[in-house]
């Protein structure tokens, strides 16, 4: 008889439909408009976000935590579950975000925060990943579609997970991951192969390690079953593309205020260093910026910021 952990248990109860209920398929064109708009070559333009979209995703949040898994189709269970967990990265991001800082390599707990909105319960990000996503589908194809937003993440894919072709996103996912000579490289000389650690991490997905040089060749058809396998290290930098118009900043002091008028303005909030801000226009010393997540502008000084330097897109 199969035995199954109560916590496995538990999450087979979350995402298991009930009998004779009906099934609906969900609509991911609000997460398909935010991907498309701002993902280039599996790196993230989390700021053109946060300006153009932070309403869209928001609104795509509160509507999957209001989704049931057991009233959705079966097809549709695990993009719903995949599309959550890297629409909920991106979000913790952009609320986190700071020049210099990635909120997933410089706080790991941030994986163990209760973020995830999901039906009638908070989940963490891991206990998403591991406990529902990765235990009950079982499939380590799904190894190469969850982000962590740093640069040694499986790439992001320009729309959102979809039911109906389910299989060939998963199959094509991998390949894109593996295809990335910064994440994995094939070294036929020396018939050796160099993955990411998430080959090393999550091995028993994928048969053992024994088993990965034979896993990889059944993707990329390139004849390296039998290979030795290595596993490389990669810049856990941050995602992040620099934005593709405007002008930005970040601030560079420890702290700094924002005012509500150059000069003679009552002070408003502020700023500490590595917040980055869109720039609307300037008089003297004092720039006139966009303040995130509110509707109102204010103005700071421009000796306590510096022009942001972030990788451009490959666009």
């Amino acid at each position: 008889m199969l035995r199954v952990s109560p916590i496995v248990a538990f999450v087979i109860i979350l995402v298991s439909p009930a009998l004779g209920a009906d099934t609906g398929r969900l609509d991911h064109s609000l997460f398909d408009s935010v991907l498309k708009d701002n993902v280039r070559d599996g790196q993230v333009d989390y700021l053109m976000i946060r300006k153009n979209n932070w309403g869209e995703l928001n609104q795509y949040l509160d509507k999957l935590s209001q989704v049931h898994p057991r009233s959705v189709d079966p097809r549709d269970k695990l993009p719903l579950y995949i599309n959550l967990y890297n629409a909920t990265v991106i979000h913790t991001v952009i609320e986190r975000l700071r020049d210099g800082h990635s909120p997933f390599t410089d706080s790991p707990k941030v994986f163990e925060e209760p973020l995830v909105r999901c039906a009638d319960q908070t989940l963490t990000l891991n206990k998403l990943k591991d406990d529902v996503i990765g235990r009950i589908f079982k499939d380590p194809r799904i190894r190469a579609t969850l982000v962590s937003a740093s640069r040694c993440s499986p790439p992001l894919r320009t729309r959102a997970y979809r039911g109906d072709d389910i299989i060939e996103t998963l199959d094509a996912s991998m390949r894109n991951f593996l295809s990335k000579p910064a994440l994995n490289q094939i070294d036929k000389e020396h018939k050796t192969l160099r993955l990411s650690r998430i080959f090393d991490r999550y091995a028993d997905d994928f048969g053992g390690k024994a088993q990965l040089s034979d896993y990889v060749d059944g993707f990329l058809k390139e004849d390296v079953a039998g290979f030795n396998v290595e596993f490389v290290e990669c810049s856990e930098g941050l995602n992040i593309i620099h934005p593709r118009s405007g002008r930005w900043v970040k601030v560079v002091v420890d702290k700094t205020g924002v005012m509500s008028g150059p000069v003679q303005g009552n002070k408003t909030a502020s700023a500490q260093h590595g917040e980055i801000f869109e720039v609307l226009g300037e008089k003297g010393d004092w720039l006139h910026i966009d303040r995130p997540f509110i509707d109102a502008h204010g103005w700071i000084k421009s000796s306590d910021t510096a022009p942001l330097s972030l990788p451009k897109s490959k666009r």
